[in-house]
């Protein structure tokens, strides 16, 4: 069981999230180790932002050692922080051009939001933490963006769990269904021109 130190809603998110990383590496394969593999990533990604919630990289080996939570979820596995705050200005392309000097704006292509489906009562685990609305969510994007997950190279991912970030590589389709594990095999370390480096999946994406 969780720890019975932790409120009723914590033991309860780890319950279904160790449930459905339960249920991925019994169906499809994959092994504790990519679950170490990503938290390892994120944390060392994470080196240069004195902002991060865990500022600089953390040994493999540690990972590897840390207590357990509710088996196979770790306690190196789960972020400390779930919440969080961000700010963009939105405004017309006309208005930034007249008010900066930046000639490349970022413009957003699509927005989509999905909310409970009938499947998330009535499937497994994955369905109940929501990897069947991130996948219809993401169809939608590509579909309104006229994009696909070939034109993606940069992944912004909440990763409450280290779990929850391999179930997002295959919702948003940058892998097969049950194939989030072979695409974490994939991933080589990139220096980066800042001095830094992070973790390339499949030759292209960059997950934060």
């Amino acid at each position: 069981p969780p720890p019975p130190s932790l409120p009723p809603f914590t033991q309860d998110l780890l319950r279904m999230f160790a449930g459905a990383q339960q249920d991925h590496m019994r169906v499809f394969g994959s092994r504790k180790w990519h679950y170490d593999q990503i938290a390892f990533k994120n944390r060392k990604q994470s080196a240069g932002n004195k902002k991060a919630a865990f500022a600089g990289a953390v040994p493999f080996a540690t990972i590897e050692k840390a207590p357990v939570l509710l088996a196979p979820l770790t306690r190196a596995h789960a972020c400390s922080i779930a919440s969080g705050a961000a700010a963009v200005i939105m405004c017309s392309e006309r208005f930034l051009l007249a008010h900066t000097s930046t000639h490349a704006p970022v413009c957003v292509a699509s927005q989509v939001m999905v909310t409970d489906l009938p499947s998330s009562f009535t499937g497994g685990y994955g369905e109940l933490i929501g990897v069947e609305m991130a996948r219809k969510a993401a169809e939608a994007a590509y579909e309104q963006a006229g994009l696909d997950p070939t034109h993606v190279d940069v992944v912004e991912c909440h990763d409450c769990f280290s779990c929850n970030e391999l179930f997002m590589y295959e919702a948003l389709g940058l892998c097969g269904q049950g194939e989030g594990h072979r695409l974490v095999d994939t991933g080589v370390w990139v220096s980066t021109a800042g001095g830094g480096a992070h973790f390339k999946l499949g030759g292209r994406y960059v997950v934060n």
